[in-house]
């Protein structure tokens, strides 16, 4: 395109000459010379440039790793964020508007749409949206095929929202103000949907919907009743990092992104530095001061580590707001090294908590694959286990009299299992017939062993744990088949 330009000015002034030589300008290059010479060169940036790469995609790279592994909200927020605050503190008026392409951390589609200045973000938004409605319906899939409980959906949406809130919301803000009438309603819409969604968020928490209730012994979120079942699975990533009084926290998490979102979109135009500092400084000390008046994430360590974060960048923004109005320039960028390394120094912090989240959650998830294949999974309700069981299931519980004389030649006690019939009332007829002394849990110092015979084989099919209660036998019973048959359950005198 500059090259177009140039081609043009350059034949458009060679017709000019050819015309009239009079109009031909003899001292040309000295024009060019007194042109250049009126530039002003750019400011070298406060962290080396290298630095600063890096920063931000090892950054990038953790919190997308977070969010996949679903670490703590507050930690995919606080690092979305990082780099938005390292932004405000460079604000420099010297600089012209920036508008060359956005981070991927930024725009991860990296779409750029039209051919003006803001086509980077017109496809910053467009990209994000879509993004994020390919996690909704590749999540409500999966969802749908493997239990939402499992995939904890919807609620495990906050995490990628946190990652590109704040830069689909500068990039909207930036169409709205500066963009053509359709890359203004693209702005509009892109915020409408933000700010629905965050309401939506918010009435889901309020006391009216909210369906959890907080376990003062366990200190844990649990259902709140029974009709609800599986409802803190589902929506637990939204408050289940937070305590009792404090499970709205995340909607404080969510406007604080959209304030950030909002001043970073105005320090593209790099102008009134030190209004924008003001104005930075003042939603971080507000966020700062929530995080330490109200406490609201339940484990103590993160609660301090969090705390730390907020405070240590509310600091920043604030020595450096000062700075701006009331020390030379010399001053101003010294504090600006000072600052900006206080908060490149929390994001490498904050960089390797993810990280370490990430391991631990990837641990968890390999312990219970490793014992998923040595115990393979039973089924959520004993009546179906029991259903699915082996047509005969022998336990050895006592040596009891009464167990005896129904060990006797005249044969095994056979209770039938119906099929319609339920496991607490087939565990009160088995009381009955062993009675109270000589329950499987009275017997002590026994060490009972459950085996489970196969009735198309003349051996036995395998031996297993040893249960001390008809309960641990049945879901010790790991040896499924289909049957249409009831299912006896024999006591049978050790082999």
């Amino acid at each position: 395109m500059a090259l177009f330009v140039f081609a043009i000015i350059f034949a458009s002034s060679w017709g000019v000459a050819s015309t009239d030589s009079s109009l031909f300008c003899n001292n040309f290059s000295v024009q060019l010379y007194l042109t250049s010479a009126s530039e002003k060169a750019l400011p070298e940036p406060v962290l080396p440039v290298l630095l600063t790469d890096i920063t931000e995609n090892g950054v990038a790279v953790s919190t997308v790793a977070g969010a996949v592994a679903m670490v703590d909200p507050t930690q995919i927020a606080q690092n979305a964020r990082s780099g938005l605050t390292v932004d405000l503190l460079s604000c420099n008026e010297a600089l012209s508007v920036q508008a060359g392409p956005l981070p991927w951390a930024s725009s991860p589609t990296r779409l750029a749409l039209g051919d003006d200045w803001l086509r980077y973000d017109e496809g910053a938004v467009i990209g994000n949206w879509v993004l994020m409605t390919g996690v909704l319906v590749i999540g409500a899939g999966v969802a749908h095929k493997m239990g939402f409980e499992v995939v904890q959906f919807p609620g495990a949406l906050i995490l990628p929202t946190f990652f590109l809130i704040s830069s689909t919301f500068a990039s909207s803000i930036a169409l709205l103000r500066e963009g053509a009438p359709g890359q203004q309603a693209i702005g509009c819409l892109s915020m409408s949907a933000s700010l629905v969604g965050i309401s939506i968020v918010a009435l889901r928490l309020s006391p009216r919907f909210f369906q959890a209730q907080w376990d003062e012994e366990n200190c844990v979120w649990v259902d709140r009743s029974e009709s609800q079942t599986g409802w803190v699975l589902r929506y637990g990533k939204l408050f289940d990092s937070y305590i009792k009084g404090r499970q709205g926290y995340v909607v404080i998490e969510l406007l604080t992104s959209i304030a950030v979102g909002t001043l970073k979109s105005y320090q593209i135009l790099e102008q009134n530095c030190a209004t924008l500092l003001w104005s930075g400084a003042a939603v971080y000390d507000l966020y700062a001061l929530s995080q330490i008046a109200l406490h609201p994430h339940r484990d103590r360590y993160a609660q301090i580590f969090y705390s730390t974060v907020a405070t240590l960048q509310a600091v920043a923004l604030t020595t450096q707001a000062i700075a701006s109005v009331s020390s030379s320039e010399e001053t101003q960028e010294q504090v600006k090294v000072v600052t900006q390394s206080i908060v490149t120094a929390t994001r490498y912090v904050m960089m390797v908590k993810t990280l370490l989240g990430v391991g631990l959650r990837a641990k968890d998830w390999f312990d219970r694959f490793r014992q998923s294949r040595l115990a393979p999974p039973l089924s959520l309700e004993p009546e179906k286990l029991l259903k699915e069981a082996l047509p005969e299931v022998s336990v050895f519980p006592s040596t009891e009299p009464l167990v005896n004389l129904l060990l006797s030649d005249q044969g095994p006690e056979l209770l039938a299992v119906d099929e319609g019939s339920s496991i607490e009332q087939e565990l009160r007829s088995m009381q009955e017939v062993l009675s109270a002394d000589t329950s499987l849990r009275s017997e002590e110092g026994l060490q009972p062993t459950l085996m489970v015979q196969d009735p198309f084989s003349f051996g036995l099919s395998s031996i297993h744990a040893t249960p001390r209660t008809l309960n641990e036998a049945i879901e010790h019973t790991d040896y499924h088949l289909k049957t249409d048959e009831m299912l006896p359950i024999n006591l049978e005198k050790p082999l």
